[in-house]
């Protein structure tokens, strides 16, 4: 079942994981990962999620301002790369148009 009748859905993949692609089945998903690099960010949009759906990344640099990659497929053409911030959390939201991801809120440095 999905959100708003379930809870989100929470990931918390690897690097590798990230960039080997994640499956994105819930109408609210929250990817929440600490980078120790810069990643790339796959996603594999459910056939069964629909127009609407929202995905927020939430991701952590370490002494290094870390980015993150959105990649081609499960996110529209040009989706900018999310900056890091040294020792801070950012999160970014994004919405599925029935195709791809869009950026819905830009970044924001949360802590």
């Amino acid at each position: 079942m999905n959100w708003p009748n379930s809870p989100a859905e929470v990931l918390t993949p690897t690097p590798s994981q990230m960039a080997g692609g994640l499956a994105i089945r819930n109408m609210l998903t929250f990817i929440r990962v600490d980078l120790a690099a810069a990643s790339n960010l796959a996603v594999l949009p459910s056939p069964e999620l629909r127009a609407g759906a929202i995905l927020v990344l939430d991701h952590g640099s370490d002494g290094t301002a870390r980015n993150v990659t959105p990649q081609a497929g499960g996110f529209i053409t040009g989706t900018p790369v999310v900056t890091g911030v040294i020792s801070k959390r950012v999160r970014t939201t994004y919405m599925y148009d029935g195709t791809a991801f869009a950026l819905l809120v830009a970044p924001v440095t949360i802590n």
